[in-house]
């Protein structure tokens, strides 16, 4: 199972470099219409975003007995599915192969 992780984590980050190469080249102007062409919602894209991140380093500390707790906002990580790769290639050229295996170009001319 950590290997299937690995492999989600690393297409996710490669899925991340695709929408800055996109939103660089003014093909994309945010998360919302890139959303659109995915034919998703923008809060599964942020969640794919988030888990491109790197992990922390350490857990958050419990809050101290008697002192309020903050609310944290969580955001569930997602990946992108075959629906989200299939329009991501058909709209804007994207290489499948390479956002899956991370092997060959980003884009295909």
């Amino acid at each position: 199972m950590a290997i299937e992780k690995t492999i989600d984590v690393s297409v996710a980050k490669r899925f991340k470099r695709v929408f800055d190469a996109l939103q660089k080249d003014g093909k994309v102007k945010n998360r919302s219409q890139f959303a659109d062409k995915l034919k998703t919602v923008p809060p599964n894209i942020t969640g794919i975003f988030e888990n491109a991140k790197p992990a922390p380093k350490e857990a958050p500390k419990p809050a101290a007995k008697g002192k309020t707790k903050v609310k944290v906002k969580t955001i569930t990580p997602r990946y992108p599915t075959v629906r989200m790769i299939f329009y991501l290639a058909k709209t804007y050229n994207v290489n499948a192969n390479w956002l899956i295996t991370g092997k060959g170009d980003m884009f295909i001319n």
